[in-house]
């Protein structure tokens, strides 16, 4: 069953001339030799100071097993509601090669506090030094750890959600199908925000725009590194069997190029048999919830997410 809810926004005041239409720009910028420096690249567009609690949050970071060696993950603990809380595993944006858990801190410290999860955001391994699986198998050893750990981190085990925004979406999706086919752990929602779910033109990668396609394909040959674009786990769309997935919240940009592949992929799992809430945020662009023009929705976005979690959506 699909059910649909269209927020409406007023359009946005244009980006300064000398932002790229996306930070896919400027990877493009990398790419063709205008800008040198990745890790300064990685370092730019972070959000700060924008939410404030409502309750006391502790944050933290720590270091847990990952694909081949450890990760960083930061940890945000709301005010305990109860000896066990639902958990979330959130995976950042960044087309496989930048943004970090700085990027999303503002959206993660929102989600902790609105729903009283604990939030785990984690600094998986980037693209190109990392192409796949090393990204998405980084999220599953945490989320295995986060399984193990559940009376330490007290939690519930029974009630951990995946999600992520962009290509950190794209890891949701394909962590809920690596999830069902390995069976070792369980997972009750996924939350995706605009994200990636197709490495296939045809599927409307990059929307209609010829540039936005070829900048796309850049990055998407960094994160394959050969690997092939068929894989479910690398395009959940591409999957045979879409069945068994978990509660799904999927969130929609308007402006996004990537959102004729979203509609699909929510299509196609309903048809699958599976539960999905599609939230449609008009007037609004990919990569949203890291946009300071966008503050707005960061909050609804987080409210949302919240409500979802706490099954009152």
């Amino acid at each position: 069953m699909m059910h649909t809810i269209h927020r409406p926004y007023p359009p946005l005041p244009p980006l300064p001339p000398t932002t790229g239409p996306s930070d896919i720009q400027l990877l493009v910028d990398y790419q063709r030799g205008h800008r040198e420096d990745m890790a300064a690249i990685r370092a730019e567009q972070v959000l700060t100071g924008v939410y404030t609690p409502q309750r006391p949050i502790s944050c933290w970071e720590q270091t847990v097993p990952g694909y081949r060696e450890e990760v960083t993950v930061r940890l945000y603990r709301p005010q305990a509601e109860a000896d066990a809380t639902p958990a979330v595993l959130y995976m950042h944006g960044g087309a496989w090669c930048k943004g970090s858990i700085d990027t999303t801190h503002e959206y993660c410290l929102a989600l902790a506090d609105l729903s009283g999860a604990l939030v785990v955001s984690v600094a998986y391994h980037l693209a190109p030094e990392f192409p796949y699986p090393h990204g998405i198998e980084d999220c599953y050893q945490v989320l295995c750890w986060m399984w193990k750990q559940a009376e330490v981190l007290g939690i519930d085990r029974e009630d951990i959600t995946l999600s992520g925004d962009s290509a950190g979406g794209n890891f949701s999706a394909g962590l809920s199908l690596m999830v069902r086919d390995r069976g070792e752990v369980s997972v009750k929602n996924q939350i995706l925000l605009y994200p990636g779910l197709s490495m296939r033109a045809e599927d409307g990668v990059g929307g209609r725009d010829p540039d936005a396609m070829l900048s796309m394909q850049i990055v998407v040959d960094w994160y394959l590194g050969g690997a092939a674009s068929q894989q479910p786990y690398i395009t959940p769309l591409a999957a045979a069997d879409l069945s068994g997935l978990p509660r799904t919240l999927l969130a929609v940009a308007a402006l996004d190029g990537m959102r004729f592949c979203q509609r699909t992929y929510a299509q196609a799992i309903e048809r699958a048999g599976n539960m999905i809430t599609v939230v449609e945020f008009e007037n609004t662009p990919h990569g949203f919830i890291c946009d300071h023009r966008c503050l707005q929705q960061l909050e609804d976005m987080a409210s949302l997410a919240a409500d979802f979690i706490r099954e009152k959506l």
